[in-house]
């Protein structure tokens, strides 16, 4: 004979009703859980650390670190300015330490499959090929004819490693991207091979158009992306990696073009020798490159349908044109160059830079940017 439950009618009836959803779902403080919260656990102490050290060995800041000591360590240890042997020395050096972060990121990739620390690792393989391309502009500026070569040499040395590195990581970088991106490496390489029968003469006017040139030229090279962005996200998909667009391949593009700027001022320190810290750069020298990758961010935001890109690209026009609108205090302060650009072009950097600055938008317009009359 079964026994009855315990209790009157109704407690029986309260004891077997169905809980509600929200009782059900809430979790006792007991088993470590928020109470009334998703069900999600309490972050306690151990897990935050835990989370920090993570974010520390995927993103590593300690390879830059010692990235830019090394550099900074060998450019001080040996005379580039045009003795054979010491600049051997030197090129020997920061390209074995190139390579040396190469095989490093392949095999942390081939064995450990750690991606997210190579990145970092990969990226200072492109940093210090960017690196080498700078470094040789003394031994060019003493004896072109010995110059030359290490900047040939130094690009089918960045060439290689690049090819070597992605072919043995199994790294998938499409034509589209593959191909500016040795565009950029010889842009580095042999600009200043290009412009080097010119440097004899710091008051050529042919020179001072050759080292602002450099911008222009790196803006043609950007829009070879516009391609590649209109492909979008599934142009990248499948790279051989956990990393997805627009990480991949951004990051590295986005190194570049921080190069470029950079470039675009030490260039004119470089070969312009005028004594001191002068030099002929301004900001409107960025100004043409910048315009090209408000484009490339333009045409991003369209077609990843993402609106704060598309509107960051549509007002970063009123920032590029405070750029234009510098210019020097003194008519000597860059050595007569934005006199020479008037005087050669009718008009000043600012004239200019509105103009860019309306094409820009009206080509956001025809793009079909929902912003783009503002």
């Amino acid at each position: 004979m079964q026994e009855s439950p315990a209790g009157s009618p109704d407690e029986r009836r309260e004891a077997t009703k169905p809980s509600s959803p929200a009782a059900s779902s809430r979790v006792t403080p007991e088993h470590g859980y928020r109470r009334g919260g998703p069900g999600l656990p309490e972050a306690t102490f151990n897990e935050s650390v835990r989370d920090a050290i993570r974010f520390l060995y995927n993103n590593n800041p300690f390879y830059v670190i010692s990235a830019a000591l090394i550099f900074w360590g060998l450019r001080s240890s040996f005379d580039t300015t045009g003795k054979t042997f010491e600049t051997d020395a030197f090129m020997i050096s920061l390209a074995g330490y190139t390579l040396l972060l190469a095989v490093a990121g392949c095999f942390l990739i081939r064995l450990g499959q750690v991606w997210d620390d190579v990145r970092t690792i990969l990226l200072l393989v492109v940093l210090m090929l960017l690196a080498l391309s700078v470094s040789f502009d003394e031994a060019l500026a003493h004896d072109s004819s010995v110059g030359i070569w290490y900047y040939l040499g130094g690009l089918l040395f960045a060439v290689a490693v690049s090819e070597g590195t992605l072919r043995t990581i199994g790294l998938r970088l499409p034509a589209m991207f593959r191909i500016p991106y040795y565009l950029f490496l010889g842009l580095f390489f042999l600009y200043p091979v290009a412009i080097s029968p010119l440097i004899r003469d710091a008051s050529d006017p042919a020179l001072l158009w050759a080292l602002f040139g450099f911008s222009p030229l790196a803006a043609v090279l950007t829009l070879t992306l516009l391609p590649a962005v209109r492909r979008g996200p599934r142009y990248v998909r499948r790279n051989g990696s956990p990393w997805r667009w627009p990480w991949y391949p951004w990051m590295l593009f986005g190194m570049l073009a921080l190069a470029v700027c950079g470039r675009s001022y030490y260039l004119c320190c470089s070969f312009h020798f005028v004594g001191g810290g002068a030099t002929i750069f301004r900001p409107y020298f960025l100004v043409p490159f910048l315009f090209a990758v408000n484009v490339l961010v333009l045409e991003a935001g369209l077609r990843s349908r993402l609106q704060n890109v598309t509107l960051a690209a549509l007002l970063a026009p009123l920032a590029i044109v405070l750029l234009g609108l510098a210019h020097p205090a003194r008519p000597t302060a860059d050595h007569g160059f934005f006199d020479l650009f008037h005087e050669t072009l009718g008009a000043t950097p600012a004239y200019f830079t509105l103009i860019a600055g309306a094409v820009f938008y009206a080509y956001a317009m025809l793009r079909g940017a929902d912003r783009a009359s503002w």
